[in-house]
């Protein structure tokens, strides 16, 4: 079986303020990907992220913590694909992956009128699965869905974070520059930091139409969240509704 690896390391230096005693974080990287029997590839990778407190987070009036520690990730992930009808255009995709990341001092707040607070150590962790179908470059469907093991991740981690979520999608494209889009979400009802409190189950729709107008030019049309669905993403602040939006895209 023929096998790729990648490693690379980023490095990056904090400090809250111009004099005071800053930090040095060096944040590896390294993939595997290998070809198998069968048309199946394998993959897996660690990566390490470090997110540094904002002056936000430290110094606001109503939620900064002076004493905030960096938040540092370590995540790891595997998978499989399986190709069918070849690669390129004309193909169908099959991937199914986990994925867990280790977090130490997430920076953490339950909602706006709290401070921010670190929490030492936390988990989350699931499984994703995406199809990708092109029977020809101008129709292409894809879908999606992912899973998160709310027993195996930590509380905060997991608010207002659906632990099912679907997500489908299609795109025409006409011979004659004419590009429509359909994109469909399903997510689960959602835990909040209020006990008992959850956020209701709901369905997102949203069509985009782009006309090509010259070599550079091209006109668009949106229409997100189609039927109108009352929802909310965070507790307290419902999501806007129907929104018709048009534009134009122009390459230099």
């Amino acid at each position: 079986a023929a096998a790729t690896v990648t490693a690379g390391v980023q490095g990056s230096s904090y400090s809250a303020e111009q004099d005071a005693p800053g930090r040095s974080d060096v944040c590896p990287t390294l993939a595997l990907r290998c070809t198998l029997p069968l048309a199946v590839e394998a993959r897996g990778a660690y990566s390490r992220a470090v997110r540094y407190p904002t002056l936000h987070t430290l110094y606001s009036e109503t939620s900064g913590n002076p004493d905030l520690r960096p938040e540092t990730a370590d995540k790891f992930e595997a998978g499989l694909e399986r190709w069918f009808l070849g690669k390129g255009e004309r193909h169908l995709a099959v991937e199914v992956s986990w994925f867990r990341s280790e977090l130490d001092n997430l920076i953490y707040r339950p909602n706006s009128s709290q401070q921010f607070r670190n929490i030492l150590e936390s988990v989350l962790t699931g499984m994703e699965a995406t199809m990708r179908a092109g029977w020809s470059e101008r129709l292409v469907f894809e879908a999606g869905y992912i899973w998160i093991d709310r027993d195996a991740s930590t509380p905060e981690v997991v608010e207002e974070l659906a632990p099912h979520r679907l997500s489908l999608a299609a795109t025409l494209k006409a011979p004659f520059g004419t590009a429509l889009r359909y994109d469909f979400s399903s997510l689960a009802e959602r835990t909040t930091y209020v006990p008992d409190r959850m956020l209701d189950a709901y369905q997102y729709h949203s069509i985009s139409l782009s006309q090509a107008v010259g070599p550079r030019l091209s006109l668009r049309f949106d229409v997100f969240n189609v039927t109108d669905a009352n929802y909310e993403e965070e507790l307290g602040y419902p999501a806007p509704g129907r929104q018709l939006s048009a534009g134009f895209d122009w390459r230099m």
